[in-house]
């Protein structure tokens, strides 16, 4: 089994990484302090095609495959979390974690 990414999957990444170098690694600092993205963060992410990446188009998802939409957000949560973490480590610190993990998994905001 070859387990090597596509070249489309590798220009998905690299692109999406390019875009949260420009847009979300400036304002990391902001997005962990208010505890959620900003309107016009989501609005370019929907312009980019990130939002409803695996839908299909005819509810106007590009119908990409599961593991090009694992890797977008692996990009956007770096990005994020390499302002969150303390320099040096691999994972966020207990007070992030704290603050951060309880949300999602309980389906809230």
């Amino acid at each position: 089994m070859n387990f090597d990414l596509s070249e489309e999957q590798l220009f998905l990444k690299k692109t999406v990484r390019e875009f949260t170098d420009r847009k979300i690694e400036p304002i990391a600092g902001q997005i962990d302090q208010e505890g959620h993205l900003p309107d016009d963060l989501i609005k370019s992410m929907g312009q980019m095609g990130l939002l409803g990446m695996t839908l299909p188009k005819r509810y106007g998802g590009g119908e990409a495959d599961h593991l090009s939409a694992v890797l977008a957000c692996e990009q956007i949560a770096y990005s994020v979390l390499t302002h969150v973490t303390p320099s040096g480590s691999d994972t966020p610190s207990r007070d992030v974690q704290h603050r951060s993990l309880p949300h999602p998994v309980a389906a809230q905001r």
